[in-house]
């Protein structure tokens, strides 16, 4: 236990030093990883203990990333992309894994003593034509070009990669020698057999199965819930010999329209940052660095004509799609690195024997130094290239706008309406008669399902959980307006949105003063006093009936509003004083019976003259 609390404090401690310093550098957190497990690997301080534990255990971080990537792929979403992600991503997977492939199978004798089969050189080819979906979407975040037209493309090329994971994690173990001989009917069958299970219990047991955690009123057992659905789809899957990744992929598409969707996002990110970063690392620790220290220069190689063919490739598609030069160059550059399902891909084919770890050490070392290139190679192109570039294109086609796929990734939402009850749902209304784009989420079940039979669109989630509001895209929000009923849910979501999103605007509903007070308090912008404006109307209309004449009555519902308004302002700076509150209101109630005086002396006097 001590060798194992060592271990884990190792890991954190070096991720806490260097991952916080690779981000000021510019790298992406991946990469980080990559080196801390190179650091503590054999080849430097030798810290890592048991690595092949370590990799089992960083593989749950691909399970659970593949998982989150099926329940982004909702079907109204990619039948939007479908042409795009047909066009651009499989023509540059199909034709930079047959190009690779095929310079596998000629170039791999040349430098090893032994050549290689066609089955091995498939895979390898497939392998690298796989381009690092974290690695080239941070830099596009990072850089603020996720909306541009390269943007946009590789986000296409990079969606059809991370689908054709699946098929090709599927097909390694049919791969292995001896087993596409062996594999009959009976086998067929079972494996569709156990797939049509995952399918049925997707679609008719998960809604039971998490209606009867979320009333249950235990948020920890939602995320207890997901993790069993996920790893669960993944051991099913196993079992039959078919891979864990491929299970959850299908279970995350299967959920992608369930009112569940942000929640167990929410639910799963935390663990599959945590999990991928120590994959990460443990490719890092079986990193042949000795191999890359006798043969850098062979490496590097390796790598820039990796890069140049797949760029190439890239480039091409780009513009027989209806690219412009600039936009295809950007695109190629980009996407032009090996990635890191690449290793996914390469541990499934070693554990297949399908490759041997004699040809698989290499290659690894070849996609890191592909990745530790790209942003020299992009800094390269907007350097020299760019410029030239630009008065390549014509103007018609430089202004050329892509299908816009900027909701690829996310529905980037102006408005989150947090709280789906009878104020949320008149607010949703407004918004959805003037065309205003919004994502509401409720924690109310009952409620949710209500909405969702009736043609509503809204999230099952807690918004005081930074990681739902992070799933609903709260990033991309200008104004989140929050009408929960529960009062102290409300402020704590306000409190942690105020924290995290300090300049996004909070629009709030008060049951009363002192929950007005604690809202503003917390950070609201703007808070609304729910039942205020009703008794305004109610009175008045009191007022009229008892014979008083309109302007009267009209002026003192005024009069009052704006002192009310006034007095809220003041008491702010004492109303947790039950004491001073008392007095206040005791003078506040004297001061405008003298007001209303006043101003009915001087309407009379007016009305006289």
């Amino acid at each position: 236990m001590t060798g194992v609390l060592a271990q884990v404090l190792i890991f954190l401690g070096f991720a806490l030093a260097l991952a916080p310093l690779g981000k000021k550098l510019g790298l992406p957190v991946e990469l980080s990883y990559l080196f801390i497990g190179v650091l503590l690997g054999p080849f430097a301080l030798n810290l890592a203990g048991d690595s092949v534990a370590i990799s089992h255990i960083g593989e749950l971080g691909v399970v659970l990333f593949l998982f989150l990537i099926g329940l982004e792929l909702q079907p109204a979403r990619l039948k939007a992309l479908r042409k795009p992600i047909a066009l651009l991503g499989g023509s540059q997977v199909l034709l930079s894994g047959l190009l690779l492939s095929s310079m596998v199978w000629l170039l791999w004798p040349v430098f090893a003593s032994k050549a290689i089969g066609w089955t091995g050189a498939l895979v390898i080819g497939f392998c690298l034509s796989m381009s690092s979906t974290a690695f080239a979407l941070q830099l596009l975040n990072s850089q603020n070009k996720l909306n541009s037209q390269h943007g946009r493309k590789a986000f296409a090329i990079l969606l059809f990669q991370d689908i054709a994971v699946i098929p090709l994690l599927a097909i390694m173990p049919l791969l292995a020698t001896g087993h596409m001989a062996g594999l009959d009917m009976r086998t067929a069958a079972q494996g569709m057999g156990i797939l049509a299970v995952i399918v049925m219990f997707a679609r008719y047991g998960f809604n039971p199965l998490f209606q009867y955690v979320a009333s249950s009123n235990v948020p920890e057992l939602f995320t207890v819930t997901a993790l069993f659905v996920v790893l669960g789809a993944g051991w099913v899957m196993h079992s039959i010999g078919a891979s864990m990744a491929m299970g959850t992929f299908i279970a995350g598409v299967l959920l992608a329209n369930s009112i569940y969707r942000h929640q167990l996002v929410a639910s799963i990110e935390p663990f599959k940052g945590l999990l991928l970063g120590l994959f990460f690392v443990s490719i890092g620790l079986n990193t042949p660095v000795g191999l890359f220290v006798q043969y850098p220069h062979w490496f590097l190689l390796a790598a820039l004509g990796l890069m140049l063919l797949k760029a190439m490739v890239i480039v091409l598609v780009s513009r027989a799609y209806g690219g412009n030069w600039l936009v295809s160059v950007r695109l190629g550059a980009l996407l032009a690195q090996g990635g890191e399902f690449a290793f996914v891909l390469f541990s499934s084919a070693l554990s297949a024997k399908v490759l041997q770890p004699a040809v698989v050490e290499p290659l690894i070392m070849v996609v890191i130094v592909s990745i530790v290139l790209t942003p020299l190679l992009l800094w390269l192109v907007e350097r020299y290239m760019a410029p030239r570039l630009g008065r390549l294109d014509s103007p018609l086609e430089a202004q050329t706008q892509y299908d816009d796929l900027a909701e690829l990734s996310k529905q980037k939402s102006e408005v989150i309406i947090a709280g789906f009850g009878r104020i949320g749902q008149v607010v949703a209304r407004v918004l959805r008669m003037r065309g205003v784009p919004f994502t509401a989420i409720d924690n109310n079940l009952r409620q949710v399902e209500f909405v969702r039979k009736h043609g509503g669109r809204v999230f099952y989630g807690h918004a005081s959980s930074l990681n739902v509001l992070r799933a609903a895209g709260i990033e991309h929000a200008k104004i989140i307006v929050i009408t929960i009923s529960d009062q102290a849910e409300a402020l704590k979501t306000v409190e942690r949105i105020r924290q995290s999103f300090g300049n996004i605007k909070i629009y709030a509903r008060a049951r009363d003063r002192g929950n007005y007070y604690a809202m503003v308090d917390a950070g609201a912008t703007r808070v609304w006093r729910e039942t205020f404006a009703a008794s305004m109307e109610i009175s008045e209309r009191i007022l009229l009936s008892l014979g008083m004449e309109h302007a009267d009555a009209e002026a003192s519902i005024k009069r009052f509003k704006e002192y009310d308004e006034d007095l809220l302002l003041k008491q702010q700076a004492f109303f947790t004083d039950d004491e001073q509150l008392r007095q206040s209101a005791v003078a506040a109630h004297a001061e405008l019976a003298l007001l209303l005086a006043n101003d009915r002396t001087l309407r009379q006097n007016k009305h006289g003259n």
